[in-house]
């Protein structure tokens, strides 16, 4: 800031003329400002890219505290080496005295040594005549000793966590043998044997629990007459089924990851004999979390609400692991958003003991990308960061997984997937599927490429890698397009990229061992240049899936396969895939009779052939189609998937973008027969109306692309109150009735989506809204 003076200086007067001077004081006057801290973003960054600098800075600052931490790990080194050396002689005392152990154990003989020896003294006794009064007392001595020894030694040779009772251990004898190996456990023989002799009976209830404790949850699964033997036995020996066992078995038939209908009856039986037997029909905790969990493999959320229902009349409170069962189930089994975050949010608040783990953080943060919510993901993993939860492998690649979905974080996605390798871990199986997925969904063939044939080097092509690069060839846009892939942005995928495609050689596909099934076919080039290179490689692995790893093919690689024709095709070649790759099947649906009418052929007029180029009629088909793939089409001996909704959408979006009306019609007419098949009847109600949703939202679009704008908007009409109709998926159908003026339906659209926010949102309606003002008075 400036401060000016003007100061007026008179000189003496000099020949009678006065002088007058003014001088100009300029004062600067310096302040000593606290600079605060400064905006190197613009004002037109997105929150995103914020968190996203913000986020970077994060990673260099824990990087200089890791430097600082490993400084301090060398000073403290020095200090560990007088323990190690004590520590080493420790291990060296421990096993010294674990060889004189296992010389003791050597030492001792085996069972077969005893018996050979007491045959041959009995063979003794029997041959003098003089000691043949004792030879029930000899024989009856050598078999107390033999058991001493069996049970002796059989306590050596089973596993350590298998402990039987010694009760049980002497029932059974020398077939104890079919329980030494893990791997090869014979537990159906088992039973048999202790079946032979009394099974149960002459023990004590405890003896018994502590066997049946023993035995692997998967066996009672594997096997389901063991539960039956072991309840044969136990009603033999007059031992009450009690709870306790009851949870074994429940426990051991809701193994594993899915739990079938029958297996679910069976466990509902047991739930309700404890309420039958127990005191005033109240059941433990425990055996309510197992019900829980059993009820969420089997995809039950009735039966989750029933117990829980029933554990709040009880006074009892959900345990951590019990949260846990309902979330997993919510999120990856019912597909149910809304109560896995109401679950998740419980677990939060609820107490100390029940906050979220690093799982619980991992499926909640699935469920908001798999619900394309992102960015309250982003915030969650935030979240953990502040709380010093642990991260794990797969939280990262779920996030990448997510940011990949939009545009401004793409390159965030690559950055959480090289996170992985800053922090020192392992890539999983997993985790190299999803780079493949990151380089499809960015649309770059050559990586994807790369990627997919080092996977089948090793020999690890899955279905799910498959679908992945046949989304690469559908995303590309070789030669139309000059935007580079967004891994180049990074400085290290960058140069895992390069290192990559210079270390795959394309121009040899030679297999694993030069075996057939491994001997892929692509086009040895690094980069495909054109929309028909696209095809033709695309076409041929389809074909050598067809017939030498069918099991690849699935529906969502048959739709992605044929969206790579949408694209990059023609309509004929959309059809050509979709007749020769799907099928209509037909299972439920009724038949109906057809009555043909037969009349006279008409033999159409012979026109002079043309002849064509070889090259101009047959280029197009021979670069586009595989030719084994066309000979595998004609021997009509191939794999076919069933259609599904998701397929005759796709097929709809072909109509609308080829503009063939006749392909639409023949698409929604077999649509609705496919609504009568088993396939369609039987799945959940739910399931049926997202479904209908999504392919009359489809239809809408297709009729739209054509120009048939009327069409769509009776299609919109009609089904106003039945589906939740939004901006999303009218605004294609308002944008197109603008521009041609068509303001009848611009202004129904919109009334329509008004209408569907106050049904469907909670919206206030305007006059509701004019009525509590006038009440309040603002």
């Amino acid at each position: 800031m400036l401060n000016t003076r003007f100061i007026t200086r008179l000189k003496p007067p000099s020949n009678g003329i006065t002088f007058r001077r003014n001088v100009v004081v300029v004062k600067k006057n310096r302040r000593n400002v606290k600079q605060g801290p400064s905006q190197n973003y613009s004002n037109d960054e997105t929150p995103l890219s914020a968190w996203a600098r913000e986020d970077t800075n994060r990673k260099i600052r824990l990087q200089e505290s890791d430097y600082r931490k490993k400084l301090q790990e060398i000073k403290n080194l020095t200090k560990s080496v007088a323990s190690m050396i004590k520590e080493k002689d420790k291990l060296k005392a421990k096993e010294l005295k674990m060889k004189e152990e296992a010389e003791a154990i050597k030492s001792i003989p085996m069972p077969s040594e005893y018996l050979q020896k007491d045959l041959e003294n009995i063979y003794k006794e029997i041959s003098s005549p003089e000691s043949a009064v004792d030879i029930s007392s000899s024989s009856s001595n050598s078999e107390e000793y033999s058991k001493s020894n069996v049970s002796q030694v059989s306590h050596l040779i089973l596993p350590s966590n298998l402990a039987l009772p010694q009760s049980i251990v002497d029932k059974l004898g020398l077939s104890i043998k079919y329980l030494i190996s893990p791997k090869t456990q014979n537990w159906g023989m088992v039973l048999h044997q202790l079946g032979e002799v009394g099974g149960f009976k002459d023990l004590k209830p405890k003896e018994v629990y502590k066997f049946v404790q023993r035995i692997p949850s998967q066996y009672f699964k594997a096997q389901p007459g063991l539960i039956s033997t072991i309840e044969k036995m136990m009603i033999e020996a007059d031992i009450a089924k009690t709870s306790k066992f009851v949870d074994i078995f429940i426990e051991g038939l809701s193994s594993g990851n899915e739990v079938s209908t029958d297996t679910m009856d069976k466990i509902e039986e047991y739930y309700q004999y404890l309420k039958t037997v127990n005191k005033k029909g109240k059941i433990s905790r425990k055996t309510f979390e197992l019900l829980i969990a059993a009820s969420g493999k089997n995809n039950n959320l009735d039966n989750i609400n029933q117990f829980l229902a029933e554990m709040k009349r009880n006074k009892l409170q959900p345990s951590k692991e019990t949260f846990s069962n309902i979330l997993t189930c919510c999120v990856y089994k019912a597909k149910d958003h809304k109560q896995a975050v109401e679950i998740f949010d419980s677990m939060k608040f609820l107490s100390q003991g029940t906050r979220p783990t690093t799982r619980n953080y991992q499926d909640i943060i699935v469920s908001y990308i798999n619900n394309d919510n992102i960015e309250k993901s982003l915030d969650l993993y935030q979240e953990m960061l502040t709380e010093k939860v642990e991260i794990n492998q797969k939280i990262l690649v779920a996030l990448a997984r997510g940011c990949t979905r939009r545009p401004e974080l793409k390159l965030k996605s690559w950055e959480f997937m090289f996170e992985i390798y800053n922090l020192g871990w392992e890539p999983t199986f997993e985790t190299y599927e999803y780079i493949l997925y990151l380089a499809a969904n960015d649309g770059d063939i050559s990586l994807a490429r790369a990627l997919y044939k080092k996977l089948n080097e090793t020999k690890s092509v899955t279905p799910k890698a498959f679908s992945f690069l046949m989304l690469a060839y559908s995303k590309g846009n070789p030669g139309t397009s000059s935007e580079l892939p967004t891994i180049v942005f990074h400085e290290k995928g960058r140069i895992f990229r390069s290192r990559l495609l210079n270390d795959t050689d394309m121009e040899t596909s030679n297999g694993v061992n030069n075996s057939p099934q491994f001997n892929i076919p692509m086009l040895p080039i690094i980069e495909l240049r054109n929309n028909q290179e696209i095809l033709a490689e695309s076409s041929a692995l389809w074909a050598h899936s067809l017939m030498l790893n069918p099991w690849l093919i699935n529906n969502e690689s048959t739709d992605i396969y044929l969206k790579v024709a949408l694209e990059h095709g023609t309509l004929e070649d959309f059809k050509a895939r979709y007749e020769n790759s799907t099928v209509l099947d037909e299972h439920g649906i009724p038949q109906t009779r057809e009555i043909q009418i037969e009349e006279p052929e008409i033999e159409p007029e012979i026109e002079p052939e043309i002849e064509l180029d070889d090259d101009t009629s047959n280029n197009s088909k021979k670069s586009l189609t595989s030719p084994i793939l066309e000979s595998i089409i004609q021997s009509n001996n191939h794999k076919k998937v069933p259609r599904s909704s998701l397929i005759y959408i796709t097929a709809l979006r072909a109509a609308g973008k080829f503009q063939s009306y006749d392909f639409g019609q023949s698409i929604w007419d077999e649509r609705g027969s496919f609504r009568k098949s088993t396939r369609f009847i039987t799945l959940p109600r739910l399931q049926k109306d997202q479904e209908d949703f999504k392919f009359a939202s489809a239809m809408v679009s297709a009729l739209t692309k054509m120009g048939m704008i009327s069409d769509a908007l009776a299609i919109v009409v009609s089904t106003e109150y039945q589906f939740r109709w939004s901006r999303n998926e009218l605004s294609e159908l308002f944008h197109t009735a603008s521009e041609v003026g068509d303001e009848h339906t611009a202004q129904t659209v919109k009334s329509i989506t008004s209408r569907s926010l106050i049904k469907w949102e909670g919206k206030i309606k305007k006059r509701e809204y004019k009525k509590y003002v006038m009440e309040r008075g603002y």
